[in-house]
């Protein structure tokens, strides 16, 4: 296993899982688009995102398409990215639970916000757009980029095999340092039951996956995952561009990680509700922060 697949699933020094891939997200990007509007580089700061949304609109293209209307995108993407912005995320998580961590007056997460307000006054319906319909817009090329990750790769190939879309940061952080990031990690881990009949049959399949060659390019090829595993190699042809340049992102070791699993149990649906309300307009940025640390405070362990 490589190391950033360990983590979440380590205890007292002991592995308890089995990770199917890694996947990461940033925005996805038409660099077509980007090319016909000038873009000649990816945006690396607040004042560049907010320049390029602006060409896009000029060409008449919309610059984002994202399902604001669902929770998920919000509590699970958006807040994550602010998470793994502070200078220790695990020490951050344990201090908003010891309740010496305030979100509150936190910069990411005012940052964060920021954002959040310039990504959905420049979506089309932004309430109003589900997963299906954001693939279709973005695939269309009626709008330029997306919240998304290497997951989206099997649906964009599905609209055009050929498609000229690519993975970029977001850039909400004032430094172009901070900026230059994808966010990434192990998703789905699989378990076996230590009481089930069919244990050695479960380990057969899992050793079939990592050291087999039917298996790992059933992880590649068909799931377009990133491997866990160090002695599975992927191509650009198997795990798609998006799944290249987070590949490169690891290599050059500009990735941080997603924490969702650390969050207060029940609080990820709450914290995209209070975001999908800032977004809105139904609540100030105040009182967007004021409700994140709520939730957070009236949920920890």
């Amino acid at each position: 296993m490589v190391d950033i697949s360990k983590a979440d699933i380590t205890h007292e020094g002991h592995i308890y899982g089995f990770p199917v891939g890694i996947e990461g997200y940033g925005y996805m990007y038409r660099a077509d688009l980007f090319k016909q509007a000038g873009i000649e580089t990816a945006p690396k700061n607040p004042e560049e995102l907010r320049d390029c949304a602006g060409r896009l609109k000029d060409m008449g293209v919309t610059p984002f398409v994202n399902t604001w209307g669902a929770w998920y995108q919000a509590g699970m993407f958006y807040m994550n990215a602010a998470i793994a912005q502070q200078e220790d995320p695990y020490a951050f998580i344990e201090g908003l639970n010891a309740g010496e961590n305030l979100i509150e007056g936190n910069e990411a997460f005012i940052r964060l916000s920021e954002m959040i307000k310039l990504d959905f006054e420049n979506c089309d319906s932004p309430l109003n757009t589900d997963f299906a319909a954001q693939v279709s817009k973005f695939g269309s090329g009626t709008a330029a980029m997306a919240c998304g990750g290497t997951w989206n790769q099997p649906s964009l190939d599905d609209v055009d095999p050929g498609m000229e879309a690519g993975l970029i940061p977001m850039p909400f952080m004032d430094k172009d340092e901070d900026n230059d990031v994808l966010y990434a990690g192990v998703t789905t881990y699989w378990v076996i039951n230590k009481d089930s009949a069919a244990k050695d049959a479960a380990k057969e399949f899992l050793n079939w996956l990592v050291y087999d060659e039917e298996g790992q390019s059933f992880l590649v090829a068909e799931l377009k995952n990133i491997p866990a595993f160090s002695n599975i190699t992927a191509g650009t042809d198997s795990i798609g561009p998006l799944g290249q340049t987070l590949l490169s992102y690891l290599e050059e070791g500009k990735v941080k990680g997603i924490y969702n699993s650390r969050y207060p149990a029940g609080t990820v649906q709450a914290f995209g509700t209070s975001i999908q309300k800032f977004a809105a307009g139904n609540i100030s940025q105040e009182q967007l922060l004021k409700e994140l640390q709520d939730t957070w405070t009236s949920s920890r362990r």
